[in-house]
């Protein structure tokens, strides 16, 4: 009973892994320290000395 909840629990895992998919983009139009702003706008943290060593 225990191997068919395991096998059971595998293909499971296994099925939903092939309907996943993925919706990323990049969006050079940014700069670093815009898109640090925009993602902490409304909380309290204030974000200093933003750095990017990089390429893109």
């Amino acid at each position: 009973m225990k191997n068919f909840f395991y096998t059971l629990s595998l293909l499971f895992a296994f099925s939903l892994s092939l309907s996943a998919q993925s919706g990323l983009f990049i969006d050079t139009s940014y700069t670093a320290e815009q898109m640090i702003m925009d993602f902490f706008d409304n909380s309290c943290v204030t974000p200093s000395n933003i750095t990017f060593n990089g390429a893109l």
